[in-house]
């Protein structure tokens, strides 16, 4: 299968899958029941969810991330969720950056908003320490408004929750058509704090 044949049975099943998220929200009852084969054609039963190395400045994103993920796979697989070192298809990878910048303006200029993008490389191995056998970079952006505090954790939490959905929908479809994408260069990681100073003086400066 070529990749332009590929991105286009990828993008038909995902389409598919939410779809049937949608009805399984509505308390239809109905799951995807995704399973590809392992490579080399046998059955896989199992699924393993690895805690993610988080190279960003921001702490425990990689349990918020582990329990989406987990959540993602009872949601959308009709794999057994077990410990990674005795799953058929395990899902790891790590958060490569964090970054913060200017979100929304008013027509004044004024900068109301902030935007949190994550970086997350995601890939499947062929049970615990086995060859890669699918892989994704996938970014997790999100903004919330400066004058409401607080509400940053819950949207990133909620972000994370929704990316995990397409995070693990992509790596089974890439499994089940057996591509494996090539690593993208690692994006800068830009310092929190800078992030932070370079909006206010862009505010300032409006």
């Amino acid at each position: 299968m070529s990749a332009r044949d590929f991105e286009s049975a990828r993008r038909a099943l995902l389409a598919r899958c939410a779809l049937v998220a949608a009805f399984a929200a509505t308390g239809c009852g109905y799951t995807t029941g995704l399973a590809p084969p392992r490579p080399d054609g046998r059955p896989s039963r199992t699924i393993g969810i690895s805690m993610f190395g988080n190279e960003s400045l921001l702490p425990n994103l990689e349990w918020q991330l582990h329990q989406a993920l987990s959540d993602a796979a009872r949601r959308h697989t009709s794999l057994e969720l077990v410990a990674p070192e005795v799953a058929d298809i395990v899902i790891d990878g790590r958060v490569k950056a964090f970054r913060r910048q200017a979100g929304a303006r008013t027509t004044g200029n004024r900068f109301v908003e902030t935007r949190e993008i994550l970086t997350v490389e995601a890939f499947a191995l062929d049970g615990d320490g086995g060859p890669r056998i699918a892989r994704t970079d996938f970014e997790v952006g999100f903004g919330t408004a400066i004058d409401v505090p607080g509400r940053e954790p819950a949207a990133r939490a909620n972000a994370l929750r929704n990316s995990a959905d397409r995070i693990l929908l992509t790596l089974l479809a890439e499994v089940q058509y057996g591509i494996v994408r090539p690593p993208l260069p690692d994006a800068p990681v830009e310092d929190a704090s800078t992030a932070a100073a370079d909006g206010a003086a862009s505010n300032g400066g409006g």
